[in-house]
């Protein structure tokens, strides 16, 4: 019998040419069959579309998206194994990579796909220098792994993850070094935004006071207002009318304060030595890292403001020898390394390259091997005299050092608020599942009984949260039904979602809020714990939730409202005119508006406290707060263009703007300005520009939004629908 492969070289050219036939119609026409027959691509619709780059499909988006999310999940894990505090963690990634949302993730896809057409290339060993710096080399192999195997990611994915997300990191970091140089010009500006402060008067002229003279529009006109901004939100600060319901959440909660329950007066000696002699190995090795060297990251300044590979060669730098010993250091050290290279060789030699990647924590096993032949060699004989020792932290009564005690008291203090919201969980968690079975039986019944209307008992009685806050020495607090950008400006809002693991350790989910949460995927009467900034620890729970809808231009009271905004908005130029009127007034009588105005009932003089343009809050000038814009007392919603024109003018001048929302419009005289040009000088040419750099903070970032959309129109970007903003959950399951 003939073999079959014979059949194959006779007929092998046909054979082949049958092959690519079948080839090109599977790649070229199957799709078109599939999009006319209403396969796959419908239900996987483009979502982005580039003329550079190709499409991205809301699969390619997800992937994105989930991608960004692992990637940060392994970076948070290991950073915080490394021993940063996890709010840090947070605001580091978060200001480095940016949150895992559509948004963001494809903003980076399109810059590392600019980078990439830029001729720029990231390597396996740029990224272990990556890892090696931002762990300051304290992380294990065994703990890269178990990052990697709790964040659902391969060390493959990873780094392939990592490649995409370092490229966009260096077209940034490219891009910000043109924003890093300033003129003289624009630090005297900043400077003057923080420390010149104003002396005003202000008369309001209200927009609203000008709708009733406003001409009625057509149903057509207020139609097609309506559709034109139907599905945007109104926002208090924004002058952009909105007409979509947002989403509204009520939440309570208890607030256990961290000093407080950590406080010498609720924590005794007697605990803290229980607590060391049960974890005394753990709190040793504590101390010795807090002798050595600084913290991975030394200070919330450092961590928001400076790359932690420089904190990283300063502690090289202060660790660095005595000049007497740093020769013979040197040659041991250039001779363990030699020593190293020749056994890594013969090992590649044997074993082969198995893989082209190498975790930096791989590499810190050599670097320490190559530091424990230089040790060796340096250890003192008999005859040489040894090494100073380094000095210890001062010891406090007992044999603990401060630091540590207060490490201590902390970890006491979270247990025992660990305690007391794992007790007042459960009672919630008992409300919850007898106030469900109410719900349930409530709606079965009333669909059997419509015309009946029986009366169902009373509802289940929460538990008492005044008397539990009391029994456990927390505080209570609750919010109405808000929006998200009212509850995201609480503290509870901007605090972390976190849990307490099996050993009892607080684990931040740093990449997302309790505003999120709540808004997003927390489900009613279930309790979370979150923790804030200051490390207070909170307990909350979501107690009404008001869906957001668009609404139809016939229902009930929208007419109205459309009508309203529409005519606020015809308003405003009225109001302008009848300000700028005001001031001619004020500039031909020259004298302060009190004055000029004192026959004059129906105007209200305002005299805000002096204030600056922008400001650090109640900490000092050059903290690791960021400037912001002032709150100026009876001026509302103060904004940017209000500022600009009080510090362009001249004291005894009087000018006009609108506030943010331009709600209203305020004539302005200015009456000082303080302190004087000459101080202000003086203390600028000695100031240290890192302290209000800040106040500039919000040119760059306009800056920033300009270049990336640059990037995008160069690429032909579009968005083919509206892109979400959360992170938590695949577009689907939203």
């Amino acid at each position: 019998m003939a073999s079959p492969f014979s059949i194959f070289r006779k007929n092998q050219k046909m054979l082949l040419v049958a092959a690519t036939l079948l080839a090109m119609f599977g790649f070229v026409f199957i799709p078109i069959i599939m999009d006319q027959m209403g396969g796959r691509t419908i239900a996987n619709p483009v979502a982005v579309e580039t003329s550079e780059f190709g499409d991205l499909r809301d699969s390619n988006v997800e992937h994105l998206r989930k991608q960004r999310q692992k990637v940060l999940s392994v970076l948070s894990t290991v950073m915080q194994m490394s021993g940063v505090h996890p709010v840090m963690v947070s605001q580091f990634l978060e200001a480095r990579f940016g949150p895992a949302t559509e948004e963001s993730v494809v903003n980076s896809w399109l810059m590392a796909q600019h980078a990439e057409q830029m001729g720029m290339v990231v390597s396996n060993k740029i990224i272990n220098e990556f890892m090696g710096d931002l762990t300051q080399n304290r992380v294990k192999p065994n703990d890269f792994i178990t990052a990697f195997k709790r964040s659902g990611i391969t060390e493959l994915q990873f780094f392939h993850a990592m490649r995409e997300e370092m490229l966009a990191l260096q077209l940034r970091n490219i891009f910000s070094i043109s924003l890093a140089a300033t003129t003289p010009s624009q630090r005297w500006d900043y400077f003057n935004r923080v420390k010149q402060m104003a002396t005003i008067e202000a008369v309001p002229v209200a927009v609203a006071d000008y709708v009733d003279k406003i001409a009625e529009p057509t149903d057509d006109e207020l139609k097609a207002f309506f559709e034109e901004n139907k599905r945007a939100y109104s926002h208090p600060q924004s002058p952009k009318p909105g007409f979509h319901q947002p989403q509204k959440v009520a939440l309570e909660y208890f607030m256990a304060d961290a000093e407080k329950f950590a406080s010498p007066e609720n924590v005794t000696e007697e605990e803290i030595q229980r607590c060391y002699e049960k974890d005394k190995e753990l709190y040793d090795q504590f101390s010795k890292g807090t002798e050595k060297e600084t913290p991975a990251v030394e200070d919330e300044k450092k961590l928001g403001n400076e790359d932690v590979k420089e904190s990283a060669q300063d502690a090289e730098k202060s660790a660095a020898p005595t000049e007497e010993s740093k020769q013979p250091k040197e040659e041991l050290k250039k001779e363990a390394k030699e020593s190293t290279k020749e056994k890594e060789s013969k090992e590649t030699a044997a074993v082969g390259d198995s893989s082209p990647f190498r975790l930096v924590s791989l590499l810190q096993e050599e670097k320490q091997s190559e530091s424990e032949a230089v040790e060796k060699s340096e250890k003192p004989t008999e005859k040489t005299q040894e090494p100073p020792t380094q000095e210890k932290p001062k010891e406090a009564k007992g044999g603990l050092s401060e630091s540590l005690k207060k490490r201590i008291r902390q970890d006491i203090a979270n247990e025992k608020i660990q305690k007391i919201f794992r007790d007042i969980q459960e009672q919630l968690e008992q409300h919850r599942q007898v106030w469900s079975k109410y719900k349930v039986v409530m709606i079965r019944d009333q669909a059997k009984n419509k015309q009946k209307k029986k009366k169902l008992g009373p509802p289940p009685v929460k538990p008492d949260f005044e008397k539990l806050a009391k029994e456990h020495g927390l505080s209570v607090g609750r919010t109405d039904l808000l929006p998200q950008w009212e509850t995201q400006n609480t503290e509870l809002g901007m605090a972390h979602p976190a849990h307490f693991d099996e050993n009892g350790q607080l684990r931040l989910d740093w990449n997302a809020r309790v505003w999120q949460r709540a808004y997003q995927s927390l489900a009613e009467l279930r309790s979370e714990i979150a923790t804030d900034m200051r490390g207070n620890l909170y307990l909350f729970w979501k107690t009404k939730e008001q869906k957001d809808y668009v609404p139809k231009f016939e229902d009930e009271g929208v007419r109205e409202e459309v009508l309203r905004s529409w005519k606020l908005i015809q308003a405003r130029e009225r109001a302008m005119k009848q300000a700028e009127s005001l001031a001619a007034e004020a500039r031909k009588a020259d004298k302060f508006l009190k004055q000029v105005f004192a026959d004059r009932p129906e105007l209200d003089v305002v005299q805000p406290m002096p204030f600056s343009w922008m400001t650090f809050g109640n900490v000092p000038l050059g903290s690791a707060s960021n400037a912001r814009l002032s709150t100026v007392s009876g001026i509302e919603f103060a904004g940017n263009e209000f500022m600009q024109e009080v510090f362009k003018l001249e004291p005894g001048q009087v000018g006009v703007a609108m506030n943010a929302p331009k709600s209203i419009a305020y004539v302005l005289r200015v009456t000082e300005f303080n302190p004087s040009y000459k101080v202000r000088w003086k203390q600028f040419e000695v100031d240290d520009f890192s302290k209000y750099a800040s106040a500039g903070q919000g040119d760059r970032q306009q800056i920033a939004q300009d270049w990336l959309k640059a990037l995008q129109t160069s690429a032909g970007l579009k968005w083919l629908r509206p892109y979400d903003q959360a992170g938590d959950a695949p577009r689907s399951q939203r």
